[in-house]
């Protein structure tokens, strides 16, 4: 089966995300989108899943106040 690739801007995805599900960085870095097609399931109206990686720093002190020292 044939397959065909549409490229899609990373801030396009961005501002779906944000409006649709609420997504909010916050203080984080966006590392990275990724989106997948997901395979046709007759009882599901997903087609695509997509992944995005955020990273955040922690200040000095707070891993130590996560695991109670």
């Amino acid at each position: 089966m044939a397959s065909i690739e549409v490229p899609i801007s990373d801030e396009k995805i961005i501002t779906l995300l944000k409006e649709k599900y609420g997504l909010d960085f916050g203080k984080g870095r966006l590392q990275g989108i990724e989106v997948t097609r997901e395979p046709q399931v007759s009882n599901s109206s997903i087609s695509h899943i997509v992944s995005v990686r955020l990273d955040f720093g922690l200040e000095l002190g707070e891993i130590e106040d996560l695991v109670g020292y």
